[in-house]
Formats: structure tokens, C-alpha cells, sequence
């Protein structure tokens, strides 16, 4: 939990603080996992590379024979491949742990922060707000913010170091294919930008008809005794039926820009491969590069296409991250009751004196909370009792028993 004076909440009130800053806030605490989990994740996204060079020299080695680039035999370099993949099957499994508890524990510590600022707002608030509504920032949205720290923050960032890898390695290779392979980045690119904002815009007005949806679920649902004592069943399946269709409709809209990105995304990334088969094949035809170079190259080739297509799926990922955000933040930046602690004139009894004898009280018939209560209100006696607490406090409920 971030410290006192840390606080994203105390700390970033000023219309000029981005919400989704202080979200990132909430990992001042765990900078030594999020540092190590980068690293481990770096590690996992690099060691694939290794995999299409040993591609190379196993297939030139069985079409011309000899040794490969670094003088081992196909043997050994079967052997070197077993291992790398061993490797990759362990930093996989420890890079999930420290990146899953890392997404967790920050998610533990913006439900409990939001939750007790919630506990502080005013009963207006409550009032206004629906308690599926409510419930659904506490638990929903806060899920959909914890992706992304678990799959968009460090993901991002160590696509991009698979890119660099792969980039040095395939212009290494022949800078000739390595120019048609990212022939299309700059449309790639352009299209990604233009559908973020689309994105993130249609993901928020789908949380907030969901979170409409929700509400009306959990208050019918609290209320059913209400609504089949005045038969009003048919009345409340028409409004969530029409409720479910306005969160449809903006589905709707949502998986239509989802589409445009998949779908230019895939175009975009596949048209090189044809292309570098193409030119390739013409230059391995001209002895001007090996098969197993072909077959490396292409391999590479798909190593660059997974990280631009993770990152168009990671980008429709954020749109929805960055709208629960948002949506948390709305709550945090509503004013919590002003206390009055200082300013109320306590409770005094002067003369007198209240009397409770086997005070039993419940909230259900039948099925007692408080049983066989005795107590005796001397005069003299002094205290305060909440506003907002007033209906829930048992003895000022029964204060009209036994007076003196």
C-alpha cells in the first residue's frame, strides 16, 4: 500500500494530475517487483530470437553439410535448442508469478482505498448512485484497471525490446528484406492511432451501460418481495430487456472498431511475408542467400508480426483499462462528508434516566441480532451519535423504552 503522504488519493487532487498517473501511483511500493518482472520479462520475449538463427544452420547444414555459423554439428545444435526452450519454459513460468502478484497486491490496495473513500461520501451519494452501480467500480472496473499493469505496462515495453532484437537481427540478415518487412509499419502505426481514441471511447460508454445494467440487476434483485407483492414482474423484464439491448447497441459500435483493428492489422503484417517469399526465393534461386537464410528470415518475420499484432490487441486492451480508470477516479474525486464532530453540541441526559430490560433486536423476523440487552443511562451521561448513523443506531432506535 502506498504510504500516507504517497497516497494517489491525497497526494494528485489537482484538475492537472492524469488519472491514469495516479493509478501508476499505486506501484511506488513494488517498484523492486515491477523492476525484476521487467527484466525476467525481457529475458522471455529475447530468448526466441535464438530459435530461427538455430533454424538456419540446421537446414543449411543438412543441405551443404559441414558445420554451422558457430562450428556445431546439427547434433549440437539440437541439443543448444532443447535447452533454450527448457530455459524459455522456466522464465515463462517465473515472469507469470512475479507479474500476476504484482497486478494483485496493486489491485488490493486501489479496492481497499476505494472502498474507504466510499464509506466517507456523503448519503446523497448514495442516494444517487445505485448499489449494483456502486459495486460494479469496486469490482468490476477495478479488475479491468488491474490489466493494465498485468498486461499492457511491462508487456508493452518488452515487445518493443523483441522488436529492436529482432530488428538488428533481420537487417543483419539482408537489409533488403528487412526494408519490405516493415514496408507497412508506418500505415500500421497511423491506423493504431487513429483507432486508440475510438477505442477508448466506445469502452467507456460500454462500462457505463453495463454499470446501468448491473444496478437495476442488483436493486430487482434486492427488492423482488416489493416487486411480486405489486406484480410489477413483467414491468421489470421489459426495462432490463431494453436495458440489455442500449448496452448491445454500444457493443456494437465496440466490436465494429475491435474489427477495423484486427483486420488492418492482419492485412498490414501479412503482405510483407509474401512479398519477402517472393524477392527471397528469387535470391536464393541467384545463390545470393541460403535456404536455411530464407527460412530464418521468414521465421523472424513472424517474431515481427506477434508483438504488432499483441500490441493491436494490447491496444484495444488499454481502451477498455484506461475507461475503468477513469470511471474509478469519478469516485475518488467526489468530496467526502465534512465532519462535524467539533461543531455538534453532545447528547446530555440532565435528570432521569433510560432504562432497557431484554431488549431483543433483529432485522429479520424470527432471527434475532441482539438478545437480552440490559443497560441503564445514568443522568449526567454524555454523547454524540452520527447524522448518518441516527437510523442505524440500535439505542437511539429504542430510546422511546423505559424512561425514569
Amino acid at each position: 500500500m502506498p504510504p500516507d503522504g504517497d497516497r494517489p488519493l491525497d497526494a494528485t487532487r489537482g484538475a492537472k494530475a492524469s488519472n491514469l498517473r495516479r493509478f501508476l501511483a499505486y506501484l511506488k511500493p513494488y517498484l523492486g517487483w515491477l523492476v525484476l518482472s521487467t527484466i525476467v520479462g525481457v529475458l522471455k520475449y529475447n530468448l526466441p530470437v535464438l530459435f530461427p538463427w538455430i533454424l538456419k544452420d540446421a537446414i543449411d547444414i543438412l543441405v551443404k553439410g559441414g558445420t554451422g555459423t558457430w562450428g556445431l554439428s546439427f547434433d549440437h545444435l539440437m541439443v543448444v535448442a532443447g535447452l533454450v526452450f527448457i530455459l524459455y519454459a522456466l522464465v515463462t513460468f517465473l515472469r507469470t508469478q512475479l507479474a500476476d502478484r504484482l497486478a494483485h497486491r496493486m489491485t488490493l490496495d486501489l479496492r481497499r482505498d476505494l472502498f474507504q473513500h466510499i464509506q466517507k461520501l456523503p448519503l446523497d451519494f448514495y442516494h444517487a448512485n445505485q448499489t449494483g452501480a456502486i459495486c460494479t467500480r469496486l469490482v468490476s472496473d477495478v479488475s479491468l484497471a488491474q490489466s493494465f499493469v498485468s498486461l499492457t505496462g511491462t508487456n508493452v515495453f518488452m515487445d518493443f525490446t523483441s522488436l529492436f532484437t529482432i530488428t538488428f537481427v533481420v537487417f543483419w540478415l539482408n537489409w533488403k528484406l528487412a526494408l519490405i518487412t516493415y514496408s507497412t509499419l508506418p500505415v500500421y502505426l497511423a491506423l493504431q492511432r487513429w483507432l486508440s481514441a475510438n477505442m477508448r471511447r466506445n469502452a467507456r460508454e460500454v462500462r457505463n451501460r453495463m454499470e446501468i445494467l448491473e444496478g437495476g440487476i442488483h436493486e430487482s434483485i434486492a427488492g423482488i418481495s416489493e416487486i411480486k407483492s405489486f406484480t410489477h414482474e413483467e414491468q421489470q423484464s421489459q426495462r432490463f430487456t431494453d436495458r440489455c439491448q442500449s448496452v448491445m447497441q454500444s457493443a456494437y459500435k465496440y466490436v465494429r472498431t475491435y474489427a477495423i483493428s484486427l483486420g488492418g492489422t492482419a492485412l498490414l503484417t501479412r503482405i510483407p511475408g509474401v512479398l519477402v517469399v517472393w524477392i527471397g526465393g528469387h535470391l536464393v534461386l541467384q545463390e545470393r542467400l541460403t535456404l536455411g537464410g530464407l527460412m530464418a528470415f521468414y521465421a523472424y518475420l513472424e517474431m515481427v508480426y506477434n508483438p504488432l499484432t499483441r500490441l493491436s490487441e494490447l491496444n484495444i486492451q488499454v481502451a477498455s483499462a484506461r475507461a475503468a480508470i477513469d470511471r474509478l477516479f469519478e469516485f475518488f474525486d467526489l468530496a467526502v462528508e465534512a465532519s462535524t464532530e467539533r461543531h455538534r453540541s453532545p447528547l446530555v441526559i440532565r435528570r432521569g434516566r433510560i432504562r432497557f430490560r431484554g431488549v431483543v433486536f433483529g432485522y429479520c423476523s424470527g432471527r434475532p441480532v441482539l438478545k437480552g440487552i440490559n443497560l441503564d443511562v445514568e443522568p449526567g451521561w454524555r454523547g454524540q451519535i452520527h447524522p448518518s448513523q441516527a437510523s442505524r443506531s440500535i439505542p437511539s432506535d429504542l430510546g422511546g423504552a423505559d424512561h425514569d
